[in-house]
């Protein structure tokens, strides 16, 4: 795969795609440079468009750009709410990294959306044979957006190793490590990565020339 080509499946819409796992995506749309915390869901507009980048929103995408329902009560109510849950759900990641449980409040909270919000399936028709698709209906309902978030948040607590999981050593992005080895240092080498052998080379090289 080409670099170019690599590059674009990382970052979708202006958001990184790198955690290997949705939950993990979701903690990466608070990142930090060197000005400071940079919030990359700061309004309903970007929340819907995290989604549809993301895969979770399709054929009813257009319907939660809409004006109305982007500046809806519900929605913005909603966006206050995950952004509470994504630190809730780092402090946890981040307990878990260090060989700790997460607290049962946080293991309370999760239990209540997966209660509230249960995967619901449609069977839709494909190019060689039929699949099944979460059905979610957040143009009527903000809330349906709970769904696939609180599923992949369960899924991250009970299903990925906790020696896999990983905060890039140049940044603080999260991910889960698939590789082979499980060596994975970087969020992308394309970014930290990069950074830290163009940084080993200079140091090399001043090292020689001193």
């Amino acid at each position: 795969m080409s670099t170019s080509a690599q590059q674009s499946r990382e970052w979708v819409d202006g958001f990184l795609f790198v955690g290997n796992q949705l939950a993990l995506d979701f903690l990466n749309t608070r990142l930090v440079n060197e000005a400071g915390p940079v919030e990359l869901l700061p309004d309903t507009a970007s929340l819907v468009r995290w989604f549809i980048a993301g895969g979770l929103v399709k054929a009813r995408g257009r319907d939660l750009a809409a004006p109305a329902w982007r500046n809806s009560q519900g929605t913005r109510r909603l966006l206050d709410d995950l952004l509470v849950f994504r630190e809730r759900l780092r402090s946890t990641v981040l307990r878990m990294e260090t060989g700790k449980k997460p607290e049962p409040a946080f293991l309370e909270e999760l239990n209540q959306k997966l209660l509230a919000y249960p995967h619901r399936y449609v069977v839709v028709s494909g190019r060689s044979s039929a699949r099944r698709e979460t059905y979610l209906d957040a143009a009527a309902n903000p809330s349906e957006l709970w769904r696939e978030l609180a599923d992949s948040a369960a899924h991250l607590l009970t299903d990925v190793p906790v020696a896999r999981l990983r905060k890039c050593e140049g940044c603080v992005v999260n991910f889960y490590d698939i590789s082979k080895k499980g060596s994975r240092c970087w969020c992308s080498m394309h970014l930290c990565g990069n950074r830290a052998k163009v940084s080993t080379y200079r140091r090399k090289q001043r090292a020689q020339e001193a």
